[in-house]
This record gives C-alpha cells, structure tokens and sequence, in this order.
C-alpha cells in the first residue's frame, strides 16, 4: 500500500487535534457544577403557577388539636416570587435605619380577614385558592412560633393537597393551541409552555368616568409587592376543593 503524502499527514493532524478539542470541549460542557447545577435546598418546595392559573390548596388539619392556636402557636406563610418589597431595619439602639428593598420580598402574602379571625375553625378541611396574575412561583410552610407546639410539628406534615387547573372556556377549537416562553424573572433557561386561551377586557383609567369600575377590579400595584396573586379563602367538608 502507498504511503500518505506528507500534505495528508498534515491532514491527518489537523483533524486528529480538532476532534480531540472538540471532546475535551464536550467534556467540559457536559461537566456538572455544584455551584450552578447544584442542589439547593432554598429552591426545594416551590411550585409553579403560571399566567392566570387558579390553586387550590387543600390543608386536612382536621386532626389538629384544639389547644393549639392559630397565631399564637404556629402560622401559615405562603411566598411568591417574583415580588419585591421594603423592609424597615433598626440599629441595635433602636435608630432607624433607612428601608431596604429585598428582592425578592422575604415577607409572606397576606392571609384573607376570615382566615386569621379568631373564631375561624382551622382543626377543619380548609381551602386556600390563588388566582395568578403573572407568571409566578409559591411556597408553601408552616411556622411553629411557641416551643410548646414543637412536639406537634408532625401533625403538619403531609396535610396539603394542590389542585391547578387553567382557564378554557375561550379554547374552543380542538387545534388551538400554541406555545409561549415563561417569564424569564423565574425561568433563565427559556422554559416554553402551553399558551393559555381566555376571555378579556382592557379597562383603562379613562373608562371609570364612563362605566363603573368592575366590583372584582384587583388591588392597585402597591397591595402586590409580595406577589401577584389573588388569595382567598373557603371552608368545606370534601377534601377536594370545588
């Protein structure tokens, strides 16, 4: 057999470093860094809900002993993201300090008037439902504030169920459907999901002097700093929220 030119050894060479480069590229992309694929405990436990997505949430503390009281012995605290707020600090003195702005906000939503009110039953099925306006992340705990009720931690666990369901009364076409890319505040990686179909209106401020304004118009901007999203609040004797 003929010996290769020394133009195609040269070849050879060339091709030979090339796909070792590309290897050792590969390697290197493919390679795992604790430091960004890492597991992170704080991004443990959150749960997705998308634009106008409706959560259920379904707490079976019907087992929950009748001494334990609510604000006093434990809460619940539910976070969202993405959000942002204010947090007022004080020196050791007690001289304030100016406000700094956490983002995001490290202060829970707002639980509705009937849930915190003293005479609400909580050892019962309660439902707790959150109607999303914009692409958000949520977290839901329980806080055991008095050392006393810390023997009782355990009744806690596993007394949660979520229910997701979206809107689809405007999908009214079997092939309608499509896709969009989730709001990069929570997805960096471009997550596409299912588009969602709905019925709407735009009001402006300009439409209030000629229609009155609608009796379910969500709060103003201020009352979302710690989340956009809607909460509220029923009672039943079904696990399964209706």
């Amino acid at each position: 057999s003929e010996m290769p030119s020394g133009m195609e050894m040269n070849k050879i060479d060339v091709r030979k470093n090339l796909d070792s480069h590309f290897h050792s590229d590969s390697w290197v992309c493919h390679r795992e860094i604790v430091r960004q694929e890492g597991r992170r405990r704080d991004q443990e436990g959150w749960f997705e809900s998308p634009y106008m997505s409706r959560v259920h949430l379904a707490f079976n503390w019907s087992h929950i002993p009748d001494y334990l009281t609510f604000d006093e012995h434990y809460k619940l605290a539910i976070y969202v993201r993405p959000s942002r707020c204010n947090k007022l600090e004080c020196t050791s003195t007690g001289r304030r300090i100016s406000e700094v702005e956490n983002i995001p906000c490290l202060q829970p939503l707002g639980l509705p008037s009937w849930f915190i009110d003293s005479n609400t039953m909580r050892n019962n099925i309660l439902n707790l439902t959150l109607l999303s306006l914009d692409d958000a992340r949520f977290r839901v705990e329980v806080h055991i504030i008095n050392g006393l009720a810390l023997p009782y931690a355990e009744y806690f666990k596993e007394t949660m169920t979520i229910f997701i369901d979206y809107p689809q009364r405007a999908k009214y076409l079997d092939n309608q459907s499509g896709k969009r890319i989730m709001s990069p505040l929570l997805n960096h990686e471009e997550k596409s999901i299912n588009m969602v179909h709905m019925f709407g209106i735009r009001y402006d401020q300009g439409h209030s002097t000629l229609i009155r304004p609608p009796m379910n118009l969500p709060p103003r901007w201020k009352s979302f700093e710690r989340g956009r999203m809607l909460i509220g609040l029923n009672t039943t004797l079904r696990k399964r929220p209706p």
